[in-house]
């Protein structure tokens, strides 16, 4: 299952709701075509990243309950090399 990631330029904190912006939103609406239920991970730039729970969804506003702040993983874990 892949995962939804979303900056938000907002300072996140754990337990705390969120209106995405208008951009945001409109993605997860009518590209993705999530619902009420759905699950994506956001993050901010600090270093964590967020579970969180689309809570409302209306042609231009989400707002998301968030869950648990962990470390953001961002490099991969696959092993790479480079011949020359």
């Amino acid at each position: 299952m892949r995962t939804i990631r979303i900056y938000s330029a907002e300072q996140l904190t754990p337990d705390n709701r969120l209106e995405l912006p208008k951009a945001a939103a409109q993605h997860i609406v009518q590209v993705l075509r999530m619902n009420t239920g759905g699950k994506i991970t956001l993050f901010d730039g600090s270093g964590l990243e967020y579970d969180g729970t689309i809570e409302t969804t209306t042609k231009m506003r989400v707002s998301v309950q968030l869950g648990a702040a962990r470390p953001s993983v961002a490099e991969s874990t696959l092993s790479l090399s480079l011949w020359h």
